[in-house]
């Protein structure tokens, strides 16, 4: 009987695992420097399955080209965004920002470079404007997160059953 309750509860386990890297994840830029001497940081959360982004919070400091400025709870997402970009526009709709990565974002998490380039093209270029007249461009940067590997999960999963089995026998 015990074998089989240990059975159940790696295949629970393992079930929970695969679920886990399904799930929405938060990315977090990483070394983003614009062509005015500012900097950018923050975060966001993107869910693969719905393409949808959530949580944003993206801070940039002053430069010779704009002041700060916060893109946070009041910014809107564009539609002009997808699993390639992130646009966010403020309540104004005069100031804009554009996330543009390499690649694709995934829920696997990872390392992804911001596609880089001298112009604000909505799509395929990283850039941060007032109105699109006073344009900065990225230099540089990256977005990363950290998700659990699924074999992790199962990992500790494992170890948390038999600790939980050892409990009980004794």
């Amino acid at each position: 009987m015990s074998l089989i309750r240990s059975l159940g509860t790696l295949a629970a386990a393992a079930l929970l695992a695969g679920t886990a890297a399904a799930a929405p994840v938060t990315w977090s830029l990483s070394g983003a420097t614009l062509d005015d001497g500012s900097t950018a940081s923050g975060s966001f959360t993107y869910d693969a399955a719905t393409a949808t982004y959530s949580n944003w919070s993206i801070h940039f400091t002053a430069g010779a080209q704009r002041p700060a400025i916060d893109y946070g709870a009041s910014a809107a997402v564009n539609p002009l965004s997808s699993p390639l970009n992130l646009v966010l526009t403020l309540g104004n709709v005069s100031d804009y920002m554009n996330l543009a990565f390499a690649s694709a974002l995934t829920d696997a998490g990872g390392t992804i470079a911001l596609a880089l380039g001298q112009s604000y093209d909505f799509t395929t270029k990283s850039w941060e404007c007032g109105n699109c007249n006073n344009v900065r461009n990225f230099t540089g940067g990256a977005v990363t997160s950290t998700v659990p590997e699924p074999a992790t999960l199962l990992l500790v999963g494992t170890l948390l059953a038999g600790l939980a089995a050892g409990r009980r026998r004794a």
